[in-house]
């Protein structure tokens, strides 16, 4: 018995120190994070708003220092081709209630090209009209460890 516990015990702490101590991997391309998400896994996703390119009203402006993250939920997938466009790509969005100046529901909205371009729509919104007083379109690329793109995708 005392020499099962020996060699069990360095097992079953190796396990737990690995298990405590687990760093979460990178996802460095659009087919790694579909393969993730198709497959079931749970993807983390950070962005780092200040690093992307901010439109509003058609004209770039200076990008908020902001960080933003979320586990990735509900998505959906559109092969090439779909609703005629020539690449594919996945979608995803949240909503949270937040509190600002006043409270707003704080919708932000992905879109991930296969060619690894990300579109992110973020809005605030008046809880009690849904009138929309904040809408911005920041665009960016999947970091990939070897880039300066602004949003990174995690495995936990």
């Amino acid at each position: 018995m005392k020499n099962a516990i020996k060699f069990l015990f360095p097992l079953l702490l190796a396990f737990v120190t690995s298990v405590t101590f687990a760093t979460p991997r990178q996802l460095n391309s659009f087919t790694e994070l579909l393969d993730a998400l198709s497959g079931g896994e749970s993807v983390r996703v950070v962005i780092h708003y200040g690093d992307c390119t901010l439109m509003l009203d058609g004209e770039e402006v200076e990008a908020p220092d902001a960080i933003g993250g979320m586990e990735i939920g509900n998505f959906e997938y559109f092969a090439p081709g779909f609703a005629g466009m020539e690449q594919g790509w996945l979608s995803f969005s949240s909503t949270s209630l937040v509190q600002m100046k006043d409270t707003v529901y704080n919708y932000v909205k992905f879109r991930v090209y296969d060619d690894g371009r990300v579109h992110i729509v973020a809005r605030y919104l008046k809880p009690r009209n849904y009138k929309i007083v904040m809408n911005e379109t920041f665009l960016t690329t999947i970091n990939n460890g070897a880039n300066d793109g602004a949003i990174r995708f995690f495995l936990p």
